[in-house]
């Protein structure tokens, strides 16, 4: 696979909007890398801190996916960089402290390790998958407090340094292992039962939020759909959600 990589860049992902839309590549998967992102971006137009120690990139993926089954390939690329991690941190991380948080977060106990960004584009020449994954790698997590919110970083976890080079390289293979089975298959329901067993906050209160900020549903996290989108048991009944962001109720 085709990849740039750059010691500083605005963001992975515009860069490889860029690629698509302005220089018309040719239509074969590629990969846009960086040390260092100066506009990383987040869901719902979150700013994502991209200092120097992260593993920043997106692939620019040609593909038949419909857009109702996006959120299948948001969900099967943050398994994809959970397996990543796991597999470079093993035994110094145990398997458990890393869960996927819907729809499309790493969570290293219970804080955001990683995110997935998903966007698709529409050209004359066919449709594209733009995926985007943000790793706090070799960084402490003292440096990304400022984001207001709390975040967990590998290096701070293992109290040592990480390397980036193979990580980034295990990341890139996850990814087009789990695009290329999603083009073939979908969401599986091996899939579906993988994610429900690693989902952040099964069986606990939790609340759906909307794009507008209103909590569109409320009760217990029940699991995963063959869609990849939410259950949610609420005292009404089952409510399935096919977008929005969770948030855990401590009761």
């Amino acid at each position: 696979m085709r990849r740039e990589h750059f010691s500083e860049i605005d963001s992975t992902s515009s860069h490889a909007r860029r690629r698509i839309e302005v220089d018309r590549v040719t239509r074969e998967p590629f990969v846009v890398s960086a040390d260092v992102q100066t506009a990383g971006r987040g869901r719902l137009g979150r700013v994502w801190r991209s200092p120097k120690g992260g593993v920043w990139l997106t692939i620019g993926w040609p593909t038949r996916v419909r857009p109702d089954a996006v959120g299948g390939v948001a969900l099967l690329s943050a398994l994809a960089a959970r397996g990543a991690i796991v597999d470079g941190v093993k035994p110094e991380l145990e398997d458990d402290r890393l869960r996927i948080k819907w729809p499309n977060d790493v969570l290293l106990d219970g804080a955001k390790v990683a995110g997935v960004l998903i966007e698709r584009l529409e050209t004359p020449s066919g449709a594209w998958l733009l995926v985007g994954v943000g790793l706090n790698a070799d960084v402490d997590a003292a440096t990304l407090e400022d984001l207001g919110r709390t975040v967990a970083t590998l290096r701070t976890a293992m109290e040592r340094a990480v390397e980036i080079g193979p990580l980034g390289s295990a990341l890139i293979d996850s990814l087009t292992r789990a695009l290329q089975e999603h083009e073939r298959e979908g969401l599986s329901a091996s899939r579906v039962a993988l994610l429900e067993r690693v989902l952040a906050w099964r069986d606990r209160p939790v609340e759906l939020i909307a794009g507008t900020g209103e909590v569109a549903a409320a009760g217990r996290l029940d699991g995963i759909t063959p869609t990849g989108g939410v259950r949610i048991d609420t005292r009404e009944g089952l409510f399935v959600g096919v977008s929005g962001e969770l948030r855990r109720v401590e009761r």
